[in-house]
């Protein structure tokens, strides 16, 4: 249960990995040089370089959602995420062997590397996204709701290529019968009764009309024994990465954690700002002068 309602879905990408980097960076020195022992040498010590190698291409590859474990990820987009991850990696490093000498490897030893990093991240992030579409390790979603919007989640679940599965959906008397399926809710069982039998990770509300019409105390004790609870737009948005603008309520604004910009938010945006304009002073910083003659013989 812990690992599908999330610590192991998010850990073991990172894992995998961290030692998909480790070994990419001995293949580029084996496959550089064609020896091994001899050429190690060379780059010790090596544990601060590995560090900081396998530390910036996981850093990159969060920038590139990579990470993102809710969203549904295709075979051509990993490959693409992954790509764009290792380009931005040689930037990060390069800026980095420039301001630290002591930690750098080969020009050609980092291409390779990043290259043969790109190879086994593809292909270790396609091979757990098969993983995690088994029917054993997809994660049950009950829907409280039986109107248009809970159709829509429904038929989003039953698509092709979602790790998630359609546990049921539960009445709710205030709107208008939709969806065809056959509610998740046996007469007098109470929401979290009905969750524990479904074996539900996620419950998604989702009726038209909420004012008197949702158990508050009872989406209260599903989401404090565990339950993640989610409205339809957001689950929508999770899954999707679009937007539900058909079904989206001023309440959605609201409750959204979007706007919610905390002391530790604010502190990484500042950090990651700082880091970014450092790293682009360091990239650009030899051309300043070319650009500064360049300017006075064009305006002198």
């Amino acid at each position: 249960m812990a690992f599908k309602n999330g610590i192991g879905i998010k850990i073991l990408p990172i894992f995998g990995d961290l030692l998909a980097g480790a070994m990419s960076f001995y293949a580029g020195i084996h496959i550089r040089f064609g020896g091994f022992q001899e050429n190690l040498q060379k780059y010790e010590p090596l544990i601060p370089r590995i560090v900081i190698f396998v530390l910036v291409l996981i850093f990159c590859s969060f920038f590139t959602e990579l990470y993102n474990q809710e969203k549904n990820t295709g075979e051509k987009e990993i490959l693409t995420r992954s790509l764009i991850a290792c380009l931005f990696s040689f930037f990060v490093l390069s800026a980095f062997y420039y301001t630290l000498p002591y930690t750098e490897i080969g020009r050609g030893i980092l291409v390779i590397s990043l290259i043969v990093f790109w190879v086994l991240q593809s292909l270790w992030h396609i091979t757990y996204e098969v993983f995690l579409h088994l029917p054993r390790f997809a994660r049950r979603v009950l829907i409280l709701g039986n109107g248009p919007t809970s159709e829509k989640i429904g038929n989003l679940i039953n698509s092709i290529n979602l790790r998630y599965v359609l546990a049921g959906y539960i009445n709710c008397p205030a709107e208008p019968l939709a969806v065809s399926a056959l509610p998740a809710a046996a007469n007098g069982d109470s929401l979290i009764e009905t969750a524990r039998r479904e074996r539900a990770h996620k419950i998604v509300i989702s009726p038209s009309e909420r004012r008197g019409a949702l158990p508050l105390r009872e989406i209260l004790d599903c989401k404090l024994s565990g339950i993640d609870i989610l409205d339809g737009p957001s689950f929508y948005e999770q899954v999707t990465g679009k937007l539900l603008i058909e079904d989206i309520k001023p309440s959605w604004f609201i409750f959204s954690d979007g706007f919610n910009i905390t002391s530790v938010k604010r502190f990484y945006k500042r950090l990651f700002d700082v880091a970014f304009a450092v790293i682009g002073l360091l990239i650009v910083m030899p051309l300043i002068p070319l650009i500064a003659v360049l300017i006075k013989i064009d305006s002198p």
